[in-house]
């Protein structure tokens, strides 16, 4: 194993030390930068930098790629085997995750009176993944409406990964 070696020899007359050192190569780091899927599709991926241990590496996924990057997965686990120059070998599973649709949620309360203006809608976001941008028809971006007549209101809301619900 790596560390320092030394060895003494006396042959009755003369004596001669000698040490060696012996060295071994910086461990295999991995940083990864994972996209989950966005809606169930499969467009997530996974990027990697590997440093230390002897570089060339070679590269084998679980779905069989052989590259650095990753792209149009599936959520679920894919595991990477990286192998250096020098036969050192680093085993690292890695997990896309899934971002599923979401479903929105309403807090309503009618109108007192025909023809009042006192109506509300709130928007509850049930799912997907925060901030959110929220577009009502009428051109309103707030998840409340307040001091609004009957009828019927539209909206769009948008997750951070690109996920859409509409009501």
């Amino acid at each position: 194993s790596a560390g320092t070696y030394s060895v003494t020899v006396n042959d009755g007359t003369n004596t001669a030390s000698l040490s060696i050192s012996l060295n071994e190569p910086d461990v295999i780091n991995l940083e990864a930068d994972i996209s989950e899927t966005s809606c169930g599709e499969a467009n997530g991926g996974i990027e990697i930098e590997v440093d230390g241990g002897t570089a060339p590496y070679e590269y084998e996924w679980s779905n069989n790629a052989t590259g650095t990057n990753l792209e149009d997965l599936s959520a679920g686990d894919y595991t990477l085997t990286i192998t250096d120059n020098a036969g050192c070998i680093l085993v690292q599973e890695l997990t896309v995750e899934n971002s599923e649709g979401f479903e929105l949620d309403f807090s309503v309360i009618d109108v007192s009176c025909f023809g009042g203006d006192d109506g509300f809608i709130e928007i509850l976001p049930n799912g997907g993944t925060a901030p959110f941008t929220i577009e009502w028809a009428n051109g309103e971006n707030s998840t409340i409406l307040e001091d609004i007549t009957a009828g019927d209101y539209n909206v769009t809301v948008t997750d951070r990964l690109g996920c859409i619900a509409t009501e």
